[in-house]
């Protein structure tokens, strides 16, 4: 199954939003396989992610626009 996490800052909005740095394997394998994705609005971001048993996914998150 898929889930999502809500990522809220005032800086964010559709053309300034936050980027996802893999900082463990297991996150960086999630990513190549396309199991994380981001969607931006005014005031949050949300990380799509899915569901799975691994608790050493870790991401740093840099903000650009």
């Amino acid at each position: 199954g898929a889930t999502s996490t809500e990522v809220p800052d005032p800086r964010i909005d559709v053309l300034k939003m936050g980027v996802l740095q893999p900082t463990s394997a297991t996150a960086a394998a999630a990513m190549a396989a396309g199991a994380v994705w981001l969607e931006a609005k005014k005031g949050s971001f949300t990380v799509h992610h899915d569901n799975t048993a691994d608790t050493d996914r870790t991401f740093a998150v840099l903000f650009g626009g």
